[in-house]
């Protein structure tokens, strides 16, 4: 099908709202990170949705149990386990080479069946201190 456009297509109007839109200016001051108003919330929903308490807290309840428990915004690493943070070398060129031993490996998870042998070469070849 051919679509015909009419010969002020684009709107100007359009063409500019596009270019220069209106917006608002951020206060910084108006913005206030807290704990969020239950009792407001309720009432909004109540308000804006015809929600009794019942509902809004079907709703509300478990977004403010989950603020409760973070409170902060959590980091990438804390995503992970402790033992998952580190790197698994199963070669032991490469152990030798980043100064990790079979038992730090395997502590990180990586090739057990080897530690122990490996850390008795390792200690095998360390110079003796004086």
């Amino acid at each position: 099908q051919r679509w015909v456009l009419p010969d002020n297509f684009p709107s100007e109007a359009v063409t500019e709202a596009y270019l220069r839109p209106t917006t608002e200016r951020y206060d910084a001051d108006a913005c206030v990170w807290g704990r969020p108003d239950l009792h407001g919330l309720r009432s909004f929903c109540l308000h804006k949705f015809g929600w009794q308490q019942q509902k809004a807290d079907e709703q509300l309840l478990p977004m403010m149990r989950a603020f409760e428990q973070t409170q902060s915004q959590a980091r990438l690493s804390s995503y992970f386990k402790f033992e998952h943070r580190f790197a698994r070398f199963a070669s032991e060129r490469l152990r030798a080479a980043v100064g990790m031993t079979a038992a730090d490996s395997a502590a990180a998870g990586g090739d057990s069946a080897s530690a122990p042998a490996a850390s008795a070469s390792a200690s095998a070849s360390a110079p003796a201190s004086a």
